[in-house]
């Protein structure tokens, strides 16, 4: 351990220059080291600016165990304010003076001190490359709805709701139980990721199965399952540590009432620390420790050479967590053949940055893949040639743009 390491080296600095100075400085060090703890080598993570006399600045605090009141105050009583507590996530969202900051550095019930990270969202022939067939032939077999009574989180830009792919089957009744934003505002998917995302997990195709003889069908696999919607991302695909975690500890606090089973995060950032230390981290280890699987996107830095490794360590956070299934994008190549499906070049590979861990877990289709759109969103307007037509599903359409199909390509 630390200290076996450190005494180590103090002995063979003592046997070779045989002067008292050193084991007064061992001693020092590791009386210091016992009294308050690892964190008196510093707690501070990479990326945080200091504030000075009068200013405060923005930290994640992640505690060794679910802060108490008591912790809270001691930021409190030190002119910081207290901006979240989560609940089931033993980390605390505070702005901090140059005195609160000081004494979290100095508290041995602290693990880490971080800064408030911005991060965004990742953005048919599908059902073949995914291997969907076998699983549809299941539910068939067993007289099973897909998924049914199941919730699943989707922690994203929010899901349109005027979507009736969103809706039980041929019914006008919604299957998004749940809505809440963390970035303000409504829930409404202002951004037009989280619907797509949403689609193809859990995506029902009402609107194909009502036109005769339709050419296609743009299903999702879940189709049954209910919806918990978890804004966290804003209309341009942006949010932050803090908001992402206030998300996860509202579908661990929702589990038990909606049976939340899987949560989806299609989002990440770089990774500045281990993840054992990263808030984020133990966000998402909290929500698989209350019984939730947890997929998160790979990220899309596959073809990223800044670091001269070829795309290789560009695993993004909460991605690199060993606890959670971390999902890179596949090529079908245009054809219903699996053997000859690729990994696409923009998703991200391992190992990850800092803990070195094997990444991703899998793959699934991401490219140019056609699912439900949010009409009027950031993602159409900016790329409207990416809305598909009519006639590409319904023998009586037209070129016109369908309002309720869209096309993307990412980990998500």
């Amino acid at each position: 351990n630390f200290f076996n390491r450190y005494l180590r080296t103090f002995y063979r600095e003592k046997n070779m220059r045989k002067h008292h100075i050193f084991k007064n400085r061992a001693v020092a060090v590791v009386g210091i080291v016992l009294l308050s703890g690892i964190q008196a080598f510093g707690a501070i993570a990479k990326g945080i600016n200091r504030p000075k006399t009068g200013e405060t600045v923005e930290v994640l605090v992640q505690y060794a165990t679910q802060p108490t009141e008591e912790q809270h105050r001691r930021v409190t009583d030190r002119n910081g304010r207290i901006r979240a507590a989560f609940e089931h996530v033993p980390v605390a969202h505070y702005d901090v003076t140059p005195e609160a900051l000081a004494d979290l550095e100095a508290n041995p019930d602290v693990v880490s001190i971080s800064p408030n990270l911005h991060l965004q969202g990742f953005v048919d022939r599908v059902t073949c490359s995914s291997n969907y067939w076998p699983l549809y032939s299941h539910y068939v077999a067993t007289g099973r709805k897909k998924a049914a009574g199941i919730g699943v989180a989707i922690v994203d830009s929010g899901i349109s709701t005027s979507n009736p792919n969103f809706n039980l089957w041929q019914s006008s009744k919604s299957r998004i139980v749940y809505s809440q934003s963390f970035v303000g505002g409504d829930t409404n998917d202002e951004y037009g990721h989280g619907t797509h995302v949403a689609g193809i997990a859990l995506g029902t195709d009402n609107v194909t199965a009502t036109i005769a003889n339709s050419k296609r069908g743009f299903g999702g696999v879940a189709i049954d399952a209910n919806i918990i919607n978890l804004k966290v991302l804003d209309a341009n695909g942006v949010g932050t540590d803090a908001s992402v975690i206030a998300g996860i500890n509202q579908a661990i606090a929702l589990k038990s009432k909606y049976n939340i089973r899987v949560m989806n995060l299609s989002l990440g950032r770089p990774i500045t620390q281990s993840y054992k230390t990263d808030p984020l981290n133990q966000a998402v280890e909290a929500a698989w420790k209350a019984g939730i699987v947890v997929v998160v996107a790979a990220g899309n830095g596959g073809r990223d050479n800044s670091q001269n490794t070829l795309g290789y360590g560009t695993i993004t956070a909460p991605g690199n967590d060993p606890y959670v299934i971390t999902v890179g994008a596949s090529n079908d190549n245009g054809d219903y053949d699996r053997t000859d499906d690729v990994m696409t070049t923009y998703s991200s590979k391992g190992p990850t940055a800092i803990d070195h861990i094997v990444k991703p877990d899998l793959v699934a289709p991401g490219n140019q893949v056609v699912s439900e759109q949010s009409q009027g969103s950031t993602l159409v307007t900016e790329f409207p040639a990416n809305q598909i037509p009519t006639d590409n599903y319904n023998p009586a359409g037209s070129s016109a743009s369908s309002p309720y199909f869209f096309t993307l390509s990412g980990t998500s």
